[in-house]
């Protein structure tokens, strides 16, 4: 596992980023921020704390589908997720995660289309699912 501790914001958002994903700082509560990372096998796991709210909006790889949980109220996509809530965005889905208030921590899971459907029966079903709640 790696274990990241940053002070400013913009060496944190450089670490997280993918290459099609913008990240931006909302407010700030400690300069502080940490990115624990794990890949095990064929899945990647990353928990993040930030030290204030941020905007994050991208796109999910068109290889997997990709699960969200904060621990704050979150915008995603436009509806509000509370603590209990996960955001799951099949393959290629744009996303928009809003946090204006407060320390998150945040946990984000990366799992292969394969590796979740691995016959083809439940692969065309969940081919027409939309990122959601």
């Amino acid at each position: 596992m790696t274990v990241l501790v940053f002070n400013e914001f913009e060496a944190f958002a450089e670490m997280v980023l993918e290459a099609s994903m913008t990240m931006r700082l909302g407010s700030l509560a400690e300069p502080k921020w940490t990115l624990n990372a794990a890949t095990l096998g064929s899945l990647q796991v990353r928990q993040a704390y930030q030290g204030g709210g941020s905007v994050m909006e991208g796109a999910t790889g068109s290889d997997g589908w990709s699960f969200y949980h904060s621990s704050r109220l979150t915008l995603a996509n436009g509806q509000a997720m509370d603590e209990t809530g996960v955001f799951v965005a099949p393959p290629g889905s744009e996303f928009c995660f809003a946090c204006h208030e407060g320390k998150i921590d945040s946990l984000a899971v990366f799992i292969p289309t394969s590796v979740l459907f691995p016959s083809s029966e439940k692969l065309e079903l969940a081919s027409s699912v939309n990122a959601r709640l």
